[in-house]
């Protein structure tokens, strides 16, 4: 009967470890998903500001040429 209740506790502690676990992992899932979101509009952002410097150089270009 000592026997059995120490198996139930560590029975009882493995399952809240790994309840635990569980929220962890699903806690970086979440923010590993808010660091992709936020990656991909950077990238856009980036996308978007070399095509201003491109357009930027033109006109640059043709100020030096005139």
């Amino acid at each position: 009967s000592e026997d059995i209740k120490i198996r139930q506790d560590s029975v009882t502690k493995l399952l809240t470890d790994v309840q635990l676990m569980k929220g962890k992992q699903e806690s970086m899932d979440s923010k590993l998903l808010a660091m992709k979101h936020e990656n991909e509009a950077l990238w856009r952002e980036v996308a978007s500001l070399r095509q201003k410097h491109a357009q930027q150089q033109k006109v640059v270009n043709k100020l030096i040429q005139f």
